[in-house]
């Protein structure tokens, strides 16, 4: 096996990432609000045993038993890894910590000397290697090494520095490990610089039984983005904006576990907190309020904007206060009378509901839905003047997969619930029309979410749809009829899509489709060792290893395909992410990412 394969592995920038833990919401605004004092300790929320029921279920997890060494020679490195740089971040480093991982240790430049700039308006400037980074380790002054690696950051500020080994290759007593780094601090002159890293280290050890030691570190990757204003880009306001409200007091500031300890298990709360929330200007102020939905049990929330940042909650008022379980919601003009009307998806139907302009709501409708809704989207498709909506269904039971079990295939699951097409036809009717119009092929998957886009510019809206558990679904409208082109247009995505957004993000006038996908550390180590699935064929292995590779950019070549350049752009790593939206955060013209992501973990909170 070749020693060199993990050069080509590395990221660039993921531009923002939003972190969005699951309990209570967050709220990010960009103007900065004086704070307000922290809440009150919140009764009854029950912190998570380490000694519970995942604990010991890990604990029966032995990778040398089980046969993977890869993992064992992981567990090994990392707290190395770890060692030599925790007192990085503290200032403290000293070239005698690194001789007790290794006695002789070569690295090349650890902050290459040959850095372009790329300056980019809105206070941001990106600096990467100019031509190839030198892989050239050689025994060399360490303390030089750090301290160049360290010259951009305030010398008496500590930084806050992570690492995570998502590659390793190992042949008897040689080994090497891809580890990516974040590095963070306050640059010597003004704002914060933050370093995305590629080490390459090579390991080696006497015998089976003796330690591990590093031989050689060196760059595969590196970028620089040096931040020059040193006001923040997003401002957490969630306790200025909702600690005044009801729904705050009594329903948001509780954590899941608080609900699971006192709510029906039939309700459907669930660990992972699924639930939707939805924007829209529904009293006519010009300013966005929020409908919040959650678990079964629990009354949605409507809470309109002030002109100061804060929220009302008019919940009662409204008529939104309905108690079953809801995933999704979405505010559209449903009768074109110039308000924003709702769709709320309940455990087996979906209503539509009528605004009086006013920001009260009526039952105008509902239909019947095939199951769980976890994604609404809304377009004209038919082009008759009503807007129409797509309903993204899941299994039976998302908890346990339901009725319909385990997702099979695992990597292209089929049995799934059907998703629908209901056509808006004017005077609060709607039909199911999927099969109709063309949209029952492939329609089984474990959808989350789906996007409109008129891809093609021929004036009818195209339809994207991201399917948990394999392929994903390009349908592209023909006059009001679809029909299903994701392979042929090169956007199947065969990995577990959570959403999708359109936007250009090259400037060329074609709109490029970005895609929320997992990624495991754990996964993109274990599903590259020689041993995993043996047998199998090479299509099967290769899709299980692009289940845990993360994010997906594809690029609008403007011939009807697209291409795949999420490694290229380093859009990948982007944690195990549910939603994003692209959006020019700093007013540079160019479009960003911002990712919401997170979910339940074990011990190992960085493996995901």
């Amino acid at each position: 096996m070749a020693f060199d394969t993990l050069a080509e592995f590395g990221w660039t920038l993921v531009i923002m990432k939003l972190f969005v833990l699951f309990g209570a919401p967050v709220l990010l605004v960009f103007s900065p609000v004086t704070a307000a004092p922290p809440p009150a300790e919140v009764p009854g929320t029950v912190e998570a045993s380490k000694d519970g029921f995942l604990a010991d279920e890990l604990s029966r997890v032995d990778a040398a038993a089980d046969g993977w060494e890869s993992e064992v020679f992981h567990d090994a490195i990392k707290p190395l890894v770890n060692y030599w740089v925790a007192p990085l971040a503290e200032r403290s480093w000293d070239a005698e910590i690194v001789k007790e991982i290794s006695p002789k240790i070569g690295v090349a430049e650890m902050r290459p000397s040959s850095l372009t700039e790329m300056r980019l308006a809105g206070g941001f400037v990106v600096r990467r290697p100019q031509g190839a980074i030198s892989q050239e380790a050689s025994e060399t002054d360490l303390k030089k090494a750090v301290e160049g690696w360290f010259q951009p950051f305030d010398r008496k500020e500590p930084l806050d520095i992570h690492t995570k080994i998502f590659r390793v290759v190992m042949e008897g007593n040689r080994g090497i490990s891809g580890v990516y780094v974040d590095v963070t601090g306050a640059a010597r002159d003004q704002g914060f610089v933050q370093q995305n890293i590629t080490w390459k280290i090579n390991w080696s050890r006497n015998d089976a039984s003796s330690a591990w030691h590093m031989d050689s570190l060196v760059l595969a990757e590196f970028e620089e983005v040096h931040a020059t204003e040193t006001k923040p880009l997003f401002s957490d306001v969630t306790m200025a904006a909702l600690s005044e409200t009801t729904a705050w007091k009594e329903q948001l500031r509780y954590s899941i576990d608080h609900w699971r300890l006192r709510l029906e298990t039939s309700l459907s709360i669930e660990p992972g907190g699924i639930n939707g929330m939805a924007l829209g200007d529904v009293n006519g102020d010009g300013l966005e309020d929020l409908l919040y939905t959650d678990s079964g049990g629990l009354p949605k929330r409507l809470l309109l904007h002030q002109a100061d940042g804060t929220l009302v909650d008019v919940t009662e008022k409204s008529g939104l206060n309905i108690l079953d379980r809801s995933r999704a919601a979405l505010f559209a003009d449903l009768d074109n009378d110039g308000d924003q009307d709702l769709v709320l998806a309940l455990e087996d139907q979906l209503l539509f509901m009528k605004n009086n302009g006013k920001a009260i709501f009526k039952k105008g409708g509902s239909i019947t839905a095939a199951a769980r809704v976890h994604g609404l989207a809304a377009a004209d498709y038919d082009r008759d003047g009503f807007v129409d909506v797509y309903a993204c269904s899941y299994g039976r039971d998302f908890s346990a997969f339901g009725e319909d079990g385990v997702p099979l295939p695992w990597n292209d699951a089929n049995n799934g619930a059907a998703n629908a097409l209901i056509r808006n036809g004017g005077n609060w009717k709607f039909a199911n029309v999927t099969v109709t119009a063309g949209l029952g092929k492939n329609n089984n998957r474990f959808s989350f979410a789906a996007s409109w886009e008129d891809v093609n510019k021929d004036g009818w809206m195209d339809l994207y749809v991201a399917n948990d558990f394999g392929t994903n679904n390009f349908y592209q409208n023909y006059q009001g009829t679809f029909t299903d082109i994701a392979g042929q247009a090169g956007v199947e995505d065969r990995s577990p899509g959570m959403a999708s957004t359109w936007g250009d993000v090259n400037g060329d006038g074609l709109m490029d489709l970005q895609v929320s996908n997992m990624f495991s550390g754990a996964g993109n180590r274990i599903a590259f060792q020689p041993q995993y699935k043996q047998g199998s064929q090479s299509e099967t292995i290769a899709s299980h290893q692009r289940f845990a590779r993360g994010n997906t950019l594809l690029i609008n070549r403007g011939n009807g395909t697209f291409s795949d350049e999420s490694v290229a752009t380093g859009i990948t790593l982007g944690r195990w992410a549910w939603g994003h939206q692209m959006a020019d955060i700093n007013n540079d013209g160019r479009l960003d990412s911002l990712v919401g992501n997170g979910f339940i973990t074990g011990p190992e909170e960085d493996d995901l």
